[in-house]
């Protein structure tokens, strides 16, 4: 077994990992702030791996979808429990956000949060990332959610430096 030599502090993570049939299946969640400075989820997309891969990055990508469709197909839950657990979602991810906040580690405006949801219908943050590109958004083809997510931080800063909606 391979030994740490350095001294860094790291953080090892129990795996939660929810499969669609042999495919890991994770979301990524836009965050950002409004021009009233409070976070909100700008929108969501599901991500399904490659069979066999372990993470749902662009290299091991098979497909995306809308989370209210992977949401029925991966869970079997029907319509209103899938927009149930996708508010879920939404609301962990705000929360974290809020908790970002409230621990003052840096001024954040805009976040990707990936989360995935066990077979119990648990939440589970496995990721936050500060810089992230929107070529999930390019490839499914949702240009309206992209300009969203492009023109938010530009709103935010308004907010910040004082100027009226």
């Amino acid at each position: 077994m391979n030994q740490l030599k350095d001294r860094k502090t790291y953080l090892i993570q129990q795996a939660v990992q929810m499969k669609y049939g042999k495919s890991p299946v994770d979301f990524r969640v836009y965050m950002q702030k409004d021009s009233r400075q409070q976070w909100t989820c700008k929108g969501m997309v599901a991500r399904i791996a490659k069979a066999g891969s372990i993470v749902t990055n662009l290299g091991y990508l098979d497909r995306l979808m809308y989370p209210d469709e992977a949401i029925q197909k991966v869970y079997q839950l029907n319509h209103d429990e899938a927009k149930s657990l996708e508010r879920q979602i939404r609301e962990v991810c705000c929360n974290v956000c809020n908790t970002l906040d409230r621990l003052s580690v840096g001024l954040y405006g805009d976040v990707a949060i990936d989360p995935t949801v066990d077979r119990n219908r648990k939440v589970w943050i496995l990721e936050i990332n500060k810089k992230y590109g929107c070529k999930f958004l390019e490839l499914l083809g949702d240009t309206h959610l992209l300009r969203e997510i492009l023109t938010g931080p530009l709103k935010y800063a308004k907010a910040l430096a004082g100027f009226p909606d």
